[in-house]
């Protein structure tokens, strides 16, 4: 029996071990195939891409790697920029509480009577202290005297490093960011002699500064993710050059975004909760107002907008379903947030059109903290809940949504000032809109 069973073994073990063939090597990093059905549909063309000169050169290998063409496309790219500005960093007078040691007619007597209460130096602020005509609750402090710089913990001192605030020693030619713990005044119509103790929390005040500017050339080839439904549903490729998804000539073809220079956009915002816009950030540039399909040759196929209002922000996926080809593409609007607009591709007339718009809105997209918030979900969305996302990417708000509820309504009261994000999750990604508070 045993014999036996080595004897059948043995074929198994003999079978011959199939050959594998080196190609050779990609010429470039940035490698796509393009989609069998998006080509000759005989072929799947493996492509590269690399930039000179202001062009992109295209690269179209078979599956031997064998060169079958090579061509440079000119894509537009337009200057685009941000720059990032704060006020700075400082303490903020959150409380303050008097101390009464008495009264005196003039202030070198008041001085007298402070250099009793005080065992330190005291020195002289009256002139250049930033709390001078300052007024707290009906009182104007005329004349001043600050504890001696040199005294540890006489000052509070803002610390930029690592996001904390702590008292610090500071070297008497030093004022600047001095925040004292306490004042001594003398108020000459009362002839009262007070001590002022002071409280501070972090907050933004003050000039602003730029925390960081840059500027980049903005525009490349579209590199897009196709799905085919009809064929297999669970199957993505990407592919950034075409051939006959727009027509059926023998030529390639790229799409390219087409850009408004002139865009600019400011998004500000109030960090510490005190009513006045701290940061800000400026976009210039960079805006998409269309897309152009270029063929090899340079010459446009066509070209397609996004419904008035809106401006583009990427394609999303290239979609077959039911024997025809859609783009969807991720759409904004200053009115009236994201969305994701379905274009159809019209294979016979090289042209492709606005079928619709789905996903999550959200109105207003600029808001008083008076004002009502209505959050229009997408119309395949399955979202359990609203969560509302502060500039700091804190959720702050978080609103449940009834089984078939499309429509959700909540007040803006609780949001933070500036640039929040609604995002609606589901099983299959998230849905998001930015929203604006005043």
């Amino acid at each position: 029996m045993k014999k036996q069973l080595l004897l059948l073994c043995i074929p198994l073990f003999s079978l011959p071990v199939s050959a594998q063939t080196y190609v050779g090597n990609f010429p470039s990093s940035s490698i796509d195939v393009i989609p069998r059905v998006v080509s000759d549909q005989k072929s799947t063309y493996i492509c590269t891409k690399d930039y000179h000169d202001g062009f992109v050169g295209i690269n179209i290998l078979d599956e031997n790697l064998e060169m079958v063409r090579n061509f440079d496309v000119k894509v537009a790219k337009y200057q685009a920029g941000q720059k990032h500005e704060e006020r700075s960093r400082t303490l903020i007078l959150d409380g303050a509480y008097f101390s009464y040691f008495g009264t005196a007619e003039t202030w070198e007597d008041a001085k007298e009577i402070i250099k009793g209460v005080d065992s330190g130096e005291l020195v002289d602020r009256t002139g250049e202290g930033p709390f001078q005509g300052w007024m707290y609750s009906g009182w104007i402090f005329t004349n001043q005297l600050w504890p001696a710089p040199s005294r540890y913990y006489d000052f509070y001192v803002i610390e930029d490093g690592g996001g904390n605030t702590r008292a610090s020693r500071r070297s008497d030619e030093d004022y600047t960011g001095m925040y004292p713990r306490f004042i001594f005044d003398w108020n000459p119509d009362t002839k009262e002699v007070r001590r002022l103790d002071l409280s501070y929390r972090e907050g933004y005040q003050g000039e602003w500064k730029t925390i960081s500017e840059e500027s980049w050339l903005d525009g490349d080839v579209i590199r897009t993710r196709f799905v085919n439904y009809d064929d297999n549903a669970g199957a993505e490729q990407r592919f950034f050059v075409t051939q006959t998804l727009f027509n059926d000539d023998e030529n390639f073809e790229i799409i390219a975004p087409i850009y408004d220079e002139s865009y600019s956009r400011v998004d500000e915002g109030d960090r510490d909760g005190d009513g006045q816009t701290d940061y800000r950030y400026t976009y210039n540039g960079g805006r998409i107002v269309g897309y152009s399909v270029i063929s090899e040759y340079g010459n446009s196929i066509c070209t397609f907008d996004p419904p008035s209002g809106y401006y583009f922000s990427g394609i999303e996926r290239l979609v077959k379903m039911n024997g025809h080809y859609y783009l969807l593409i991720s759409m904004g609007s200053d009115e009236a947030g994201w969305s994701y607009g379905f274009y159809k591709i019209d294979h016979e007339t090289s042209s492709v059109q606005y079928v619709k718009s789905l996903g999550m809105t959200v109105s207003p997209a600029i808001a008083n903290k008076s004002e009502l918030i209505t959050v229009t979900l997408g119309k395949d969305s399955n979202a359990k809940e609203i969560r509302v996302v502060n500039a700091q990417g804190q959720t702050i708000k978080n609103i449940p949504i009834k089984e078939g509820q499309n429509t959700v309504t909540f007040s803006a009261q609780g949001l933070s000032r500036g640039l929040n994000i609604i995002n609606a999750p589901d099983g299959k990604g998230i849905e998001s809109s930015k929203i604006i508070i005043k």
